[in-house]
C-alpha cells in the first residue's frame, strides 16, 4: 500500500529501507535523526530559510531553535553521523556570528540571523563551514560566510545568512523538520496496560492513575515524566496560555 513509488530527483537519493516516519511533504523521510526529528530535500526562491517550511508534511514544522530540536529527541551524534556526505539540513537557529555560538531561539533580538545551524556532512568539494560544533545543543554543524553547493546568497550576505540564503535545487539536503507535537502515537501507546508505567516522554502528560500519556495541545512541549496538563508550555516561537493550543 501506500500508493504508487515516484523516482528522485537527478543528484537526490532515498534509501531503500523504509522507515514508516513520513516528516517531508513529499513522502517518507529523506533523513531520520529521531522518531521527530527528519532532514527534507528543499529548494526555494524566496530569501531566508523560513521559506523552505512547505518541505516539511502536514504536522511538522521546521525546527525552531536547538531547544526544539533536542527536545524533539535529536542527538549530538545523530546530527553528526547520520546526513549523507555532502548534505546540510538547517533549522531557524542562527547566533550572533561568535565562536559557533548560537544564544537564543530564533529570531531572538540577541543573535540577529548570523550562521545557519543544523545537521550535516562535508564532503570532497563540498565543505561546511564549521562541524563538531559543541555550543549550540544538538546542532553540530553550520554554514556561514560562503555559499554550499546549491545553498547560495551567503557570500553575498555574510552577517544575515539565515534570512537571506536560497536553496536552487534539490541536492545538497534541504531543512530540518520536527514533529508539532514532540511525541508519536507510538510513544503515546507505550504507556498502557497493567505493570508497565513508564516516564512519559517530552510532548505528552499523564495525570495521577493514568494508564497512559496523553499528547500535548499543539505547538507545546513538555518535560519527561510531566504529571499534568499544564506542563504543557509553547515552544519558542509560539505563545497562549499553559496547557492550551499554543499559537
Amino acid at each position: 500500500g501506500g500508493g504508487p513509488c515516484a523516482g528522485c530527483p537527478g543528484g537526490t537519493y532515498k534509501s531503500s529501507t523504509g522507515t514508516g516516519i513520513v516528516g517531508c511533504s513529499e513522502g517518507g523521510s529523506d533523513v531520520v535523526f529521531a522518531d521527530r526529528v527528519v532532514g527534507c530535500n528543499a529548494e526555494w526562491t524566496e530569501p531566508g530559510i523560513a521559506a523552505g517550511a512547505g518541505a516539511c508534511a502536514a504536522g511538522w514544522h521546521i525546527c525552531a531553535s536547538k531547544d526544539d530540536a533536542g527536545a524533539s529527541g535529536l542527538t549530538p551524534d545523530a546530527c553528526s553521523n547520520n546526513p549523507p556526505e555532502g548534505t546540510f539540513y538547517a533549522s531557524l537557529e542562527s547566533g550572533p556570528g561568535l565562536f559557533w555560538k548560537c544564544w537564543d531561539p530564533f529570531p531572538g533580538q540577541a543573535d540577529g540571523f548570523d550562521d545557519i545551524y543544523g545537521c550535516g556532512k562535508s564532503a570532497w568539494g563540498a565543505s561546511l563551514s564549521k562541524e563538531g560544533i559543541t555550543k549550540c545543543g544538538s546542532l553540530t554543524a553550520a554554514i556561514a560566510n560562503k555559499d554550499f553547493g546549491e545553498w547560495t546568497s551567503m557570500t553575498a550576505n555574510p552577517r544575515s545568512e539565515s534570512a537571506s540564503v536560497l536553496k536552487t535545487g534539490l541536492k545538497n539536503g534541504g531543512v530540518l523538520c520536527c514533529k508539532d507535537s514532540g511525541v508519536t502515537a507510538s510513544d503515546i501507546s507505550a504507556n498502557t496496560g497493567p505493570g508497565l508505567c513508564k516516564s512519559c516522554l517530552p510532548g505528552s502528560y499523564s495525570e495521577v492513575g493514568s494508564v497512559a500519556c496523553i499528547e500535548c495541545p499543539q505547538n507545546t512541549q513538555s518535560p519527561r515524566g510531566s504529571g499534568a496538563l499544564l506542563n504543557c508550555s509553547c515552544l519558542s516561537g509560539f505563545s497562549g496560555p499553559d496547557g492550551a493550543r499554543c499559537t
